[in-house]
């Protein structure tokens, strides 16, 4: 989530280019007003698929982006699946996302470890 301003997009653009640096990744910042103060921002990231070593050199980039961004107070309304592992949460909140996995997919067939951490370890 951004504010509305140029300035804010400027910023969050520096920070983009900062962590791309001299790396082969083009990183493309987008936006959506969702009101007269808001916006929507969101990054995609582009690299060689053929590079054998790119996509993890991509997850790195990926983290260090987000932590450079959320250091400025821009923190993500949507996480995609890299970015779940990143959270830090509370007991508590792991708790009930395990009591409502639990009421809701007992089976626990529903994306696995992606938004619950599984039972009995990490994400």
């Amino acid at each position: 989530m951004l504010p509305f301003s140029g300035e804010a997009l400027r910023e969050v653009e520096a920070l983009l280019a900062e962590a791309v640096g001299e790396r082969p990744f083009f990183a493309a910042l987008g936006a959506q007003a969702v009101s007269g103060r808001a916006l929507h921002g969101y990054v995609s990231l582009a690299w060689d698929r053929a590079d054998s070593e790119a996509d993890d050199a991509a997850l790195a980039l990926y983290r260090q982006a987000a932590a450079a961004l959320a250091a400025r107070g821009y923190h993500p309304f949507r996480l995609g699946h890299p970015g779940l592992r990143q959270l830090q949460r509370e007991e508590a909140y792991d708790a009930v996302l395990q009591r409502l996995a639990q009421a809701l997919d007992p089976a626990g067939i529903m994306a696995p470890g992606r938004v619950v951490p599984r039972r009995g370890g990490g994400a």
